[in-house]
């Protein structure tokens, strides 16, 4: 991930043991960017919120969620994610 003012956050090369990231297990996923400030310019690739999960069997959807919400375009800064997690 190229390191700019406004994304600096890498993922770690290896989780603790059992931990999995959600958007790369996921059967269903995306690559958005999870940054936005409130609709500045951000690199495409800046990913820097994580679901990380242990002890569970699978993670069938992981989404960031670009959409607006309530007619408002940004509700944060950063978009939300949300992974489905199964036992």
């Amino acid at each position: 991930m190229p390191r700019n003012s406004w994304c600096f956050l890498s993922v770690p090369s290896e989780l603790p043991p059992g931990n999995k990231n959600a958007r790369e297990e996921a059967v269903k996923t995306d690559h958005h960017h999870t940054l936005n400030l409130w609709g500045g310019t951000v690199a495409p690739d800046c990913i820097i919120d994580f679901v990380w999960y242990k002890g569970f069997s699978s993670c069938p959807v992981y989404e960031t969620i670009t959409k607006p919400y309530m007619e408002r375009q940004y509700i944060s800064d950063h978009y939300p994610i949300t992974a489905t997690l199964v036992f």
